[in-house]
Parts: C-alpha cells; sequence; structure tokens
C-alpha cells in the first residue's frame, strides 16, 4: 500500500447526479459504492456541464470500466465548469482499494494516468476518472467528459487555411473519426520551358529496337547450330560404307548415333562460333566409322 489516501470530503454545494457501481471487464464483480458529485458555484448551473447531465440520466445504471490510459493520449474536458468530482463510500472497501491500487502504487503515474469509463452498454460517451491533489498527502479523483481535440481556426488575415491537427489516439484506435473542415488547395506545379536542345530523346523506341536486335540474334545463332549440325549428319551418313552396314541392319541407328555424338563433341569449341570444316569433319567421321564398322578402311570393327 501507499502513504497516500483518497478522500471524499464533503462538499456543501455539491450536488449528486450519480450513484450506483462500476462494471469491470469480462467479470461478475462490481465496484459499488461509486458516485458523482457536481461541484457547484455560485457562477455556475448543472446544465453547464453535459456530462453531468448524462449521468444524472443513468440512475442507477452500472457504468463500465473500459482501461488505464495515459492523460497524454486523450484530450479530456478538465477545464469544465462545473467540475465533477468521484466520491467512493467509506464502507465499499473493494471499490477503495481497487482505486488505490491504480492510483496510490506507484507514485510517479499518479497524476500522468486516468481510468477511462463508458457510460451505459455503447461507447457514445467516455469519461475519464484522473487525480488531483488536495494536499495533506491525499487526492481526489475528479472526472470529466472525453472530447475531440479543439479544431484551430483560421485566421481573417491567413489567406491559406490551415489544417486542423490529427486526433489524438487512445489504446491504437481513434476516439472520434475524423471530419475535416478546411481543404488546403494545391500548388499548380511549374512547367519548365526547355530549349529545343535540351530536350530529352525519346527512350522507349531505342529500347524496343535493342530488344528486337536481341531476339533477331538469338534466333540467328540458333538457325547456324542446327544447320551445323544437319551438315555433320549427312557427313556421318555419307562415312558409313553402306555396303559394310546398310540402312537395314538392326544396329545401324546406334552405330550412326555414336559417330554423330563423337564428331560434336570433337567440334563442340567451334560449333557455335563458325562454320563447320567439312573436311575436319569429314576426317573424323571416318576414325569413328573404322572404330564401330568391321572392315571399314581395313580396320576390324564390332561389326
Amino acid at each position: 500500500t501507499s502513504s497516500s489516501t483518497m478522500s471524499s470530503p464533503t462538499r456543501a454545494s455539491s450536488r449528486p447526479v450519480y450513484r450506483g457501481s462500476l462494471a469491470l471487464p469480462d467479470s461478475h464483480v462490481t465496484l459499488d459504492g461509486i458516485a458523482f458529485s457536481v461541484m457547484l458555484t455560485a457562477q455556475t448551473t448543472l446544465l453547464q456541464n453535459p456530462l453531468a447531465l448524462a449521468l444524472e440520466s443513468l440512475r442507477g445504471i452500472a457504468i463500465r470500466f473500459v482501461a488505464v490510459i495515459k492523460l497524454a493520449d486523450i484530450y479530456y474536458d478538465a477545464k469544465a465548469a462545473p467540475g465533477i468530482a468521484l466520491d467512493i463510500h467509506p464502507q465499499a472497501v473493494l471499490s477503495t482499494v481497487y482505486f488505490q491500487n491504480i492510483f496510490c502504487l506507484r507514485p510517479e503515474q499518479t497524476y500522468s494516468i486516468g481510468v477511462q469509463v463508458a457510460l451505459g452498454d455503447t461507447d457514445a460517451t467516455n469519461l475519464v476518472i484522473y487525480a488531483s491533489s488536495v494536499g495533506n498527502n491525499a487526492l481526489r479523483l475528479l472526472a470529466a467528459r472525453i472530447t475531440p481535440p479543439p479544431v484551430a481556426l483560421p485566421r481573417p488575415d491567413d489567406p491559406t487555411p490551415r489544417k486542423p491537427p490529427l486526433l489524438l489516439h487512445a489504446k491504437g484506435r481513434d476516439l472520434f473519426p475524423p471530419n475535416p473542415q478546411f481543404k488546403v488547395p494545391a500548388v499548380p506545379a511549374k512547367t519548365l520551358k526547355r530549349k529545343p536542345s535540351q530536350v530529352e530523346p525519346e527512350v522507349g523506341p531505342t529500347i524496343e529496337r535493342k530488344n528486337k536486335d536481341v531476339r533477331v540474334s538469338v534466333l540467328v545463332s540458333s538457325l547456324s547450330v542446327y544447320n551445323i549440325r544437319q551438315t555433320i549428319k549427312g557427313i556421318v551418313v555419307r562415312s558409313i560404307p553402306t555396303h559394310l552396314l546398310p540402312k537395314s541392319h538392326p544396329d545401324y541407328k546406334e552405330v550412326f548415333n555414336w559417330i554423330y555424338r563423337g564428331v560434336c563433341f570433337a567440334v563442340r569449341a567451334d560449333i557455335k562460333l563458325k562454320p563447320v570444316n567439312e573436311e575436319n569433319a569429314s576426317r573424323l567421321a571416318r576414325v569413328h566409322v573404322g572404330m564401330y564398322v568391321q572392315g571399314a578402311d581395313g580396320r576390324k570393327g564390332p561389326i
């Protein structure tokens, strides 16, 4: 516990406007002995504070605890007159301990936090309960209505109306939806006049031409490789002696593929750079034919 205590002084000029309980969220427990009183003066009346009228209209309906919030995150009408004070019945021990734990356990947070309370079943009207010092190490709990921040109206001599300030946030959401009243006219963009020599050339057609050239180059390269391979196939066919290995032979296709692959592998370094040397390719084909076809070039092959 803390040495600070909360007092409920007797005010001769106060008028009770609410007496009931505070409902806690996700719990069936209610804090009883809660009462709000309006501190009237000779210059103020009950009708001057809308929160006092809202509390008086509840007549015993439990108000709802919402959250413990930082006072810097909201805007509340603390200067409204007449002021509203929260009184806790001396026999309501649970309510007294509950508010003492909020405002008295951490003295550094006593005057910077508050309890947000909703009136009724909807969140249309919210109030905040905050602490105020009354001397002698005692606190007085006051209540004020949470309102939108005031909008700075434009000055008569201001040619461009100023934007209203951003609304404050509480618990990650807007308490009140934005409703801008002023529109700042957009500044017209300046048109830069350039000389004909300073006009930048168009980029689109150049990029398109480059892409087209790349596609044509790839197509020509593919056709060149295809023609070289067809040439090598013709050389391989002419190099195989038909009297030793006719096309009707069951091993002709396999022998042809091995000779073709061998020649392509031998000229792999030049096949994409320049036309094939048919004389060199024919010599390589005859070497492979001598290895695979029996009787070719006087050599004994496997067939």
